[in-house]
């Protein structure tokens, strides 16, 4: 490593998919996490993050009004899964956007709740990684898109003739 680069590092007990987007129950935490990876600063993403549940067939997806990174955009119509080893009998996609406006761990809750039964949640922690512009272009994982990107960054300046800053005049 070089010196003065900064690192990025994650709890010792992190799992990270290199290609899709996950939800997984660890041990120590009370909640399950869907970890979306690392992201670019300043930029807005849509992540969809496939939930199991046992909550019913009339699920909706919302967020917090305290959130501040990660809204609710969509959830799927619910199917029903045909899987006797497990209690999650019920399966939806919720598509999340995330807002990236500074660099550093994003942690934020999205719940899943029955609509006939209100009082039927399961909560679900969305996690990821911010990048400064300096440490590059992150590998998106499957699922993550990028939407927009909020200002001009200085590493994608050029100074040819049409391209960079200049093409924007």
């Amino acid at each position: 490593m070089a010196a003065g680069k900064p690192v990025i590092r994650f709890a010792s007990d992190t799992v990270l998919e290199p290609d899709h987007v996950h939800v997984e129950q660890t041990a120590d935490s009370e909640i399950p996490a869907a970890h979306i990876g690392l992201l670019r600063n300043h930029h807005t993403y849509t992540a969809e993050i496939p939930v199991r549940h046992s909550l019913g067939a009339n699920v909706t997806a919302e967020h917090p009004q305290h959130n501040i990174y990660v809204r609710v955009a969509d959830i799927s119509q619910t199917e029903e899964i045909q899987d006797e080893s497990s209690p999650d009998k019920f399966f939806n996609v919720v598509t999340v956007q995330i807002k990236t406006i500074k660099e550093g761990p994003i942690g934020e809750t999205i719940e899943l709740v029955n609509q006939d039964d209100v009082g039927k949640r399961k909560a679900i922690l969305v996690t990821a990684k911010a990048l400064m512009s300096n440490q590059g272009h992150p590998l998106l994982k499957s699922g993550v898109h990028m939407l927009s990107h909020e200002h001009r960054d200085e590493s994608d300046f050029t100074e040819w003739p049409g391209h960079g800053w200049d093409a924007d005049n």
